[in-house]
């Protein structure tokens, strides 16, 4: 009884446990940051000062450009001046819908309906124009804002563009620098068509960076099915974090995948 029972335990096991071989496939690829950005003004206007350079690290929210912002400032101050203008019409417009309601309401009403209207209708328009006027002023605080251009997240400055004295414009876009993320890359590559069922996430990406001897791991993080049809291949990826900056965006590498079956 013994005996078959092995058997059958060890038909089970070369049945199921080595169904799917693990084979390592040779890859090549280009290491990519994470994220990255080219940065382009929102506003038009003349730089101001350079406040980044090449190869700067940088963080989140760093302002890196500054515009002039005279003319920004003039018309913050002038919508302030509108709307503070707009809300005191509308006050009056007010007091005096509600005085002409007080008289109309009245059994006997001591005014027109074609006054009452009147002032119902002129609170209506004080109140749109007050709208209008405070829409204009958050605009145009927003503009002034926008004339100081910030890193969107934490990087390295990779390109400075533009120069102090320097005119920029958002209609076309002018880029002004560019900034990537190093602490968190990707290592893409390409699969054959034919092993396109093969590859799982989560396998496990081995690799070395040219000129440099340390080997690194990274799981596939995403298979993308879409073949090309000029090297009937599909790209991958495998990310792999990056804190001390060893692995350099950019970097060509070598090294091997898991494959399955």
């Amino acid at each position: 009884m013994n005996k078959y029972l092995l058997i059958l335990l060890t038909s089970a096991l070369f049945s199921t446990g080595y169904a799917d071989e693990v084979h390592k496939m040779p890859i090549c690829g280009t290491l990519k940051p994470r994220a990255s950005c080219r940065l382009g003004a929102q506003v038009s206007g003349r730089v101001e000062e350079v406040l980044c350079k090449e190869g700067q690290a940088v963080e989140q929210g760093q302002v890196l450009v500054k515009l002039d912002t005279t003319f920004f400032e003039l018309d913050v101050k002038r919508q302030e001046a509108l709307y503070r203008n707009a809300h005191v019409f509308y006050e009056e417009a007010q007091l005096e819908a509600q005085r002409m309601e007080n008289l109309w309401s009245k059994p006997d009403p001591s005014v027109p309906k074609k006054l009452y209207d009147e002032s119902q209708f002129k609170l209506k328009q004080k109140k749109n124009l007050l709208v209008q006027s405070s829409t204009e002023l958050k605009a145009a605080r927003e503009r002034l804002r926008e004339a100081s251009i910030t890193a969107p997240f934490s990087g390295v400055i990779t390109h400075c563009y533009i120069d102090q004295g320097d005119s920029v414009t958002s209609v076309p876009p002018v880029e002004v620098v560019e900034l990537i993320d190093p602490s968190r890359l990707t290592f893409e590559f390409s699969i054959p068509q034919e092993k396109i069922g093969a590859v799982q996430l989560g396998a496990a990406v081995t690799f070395r960076m040219e000129g440099d001897s340390k080997t690194y791991t990274a799981p596939v993080t995403k298979a993308i099915p879409a073949i090309d049809e000029n090297t009937r291949s599909f790209r991958c990826q495998a990310e792999i974090e990056n804190p001390a900056g060893d692995l350099k965006p950019g970097a060509f590498v070598r090294g091997t995948v898991e494959l399955k079956g």
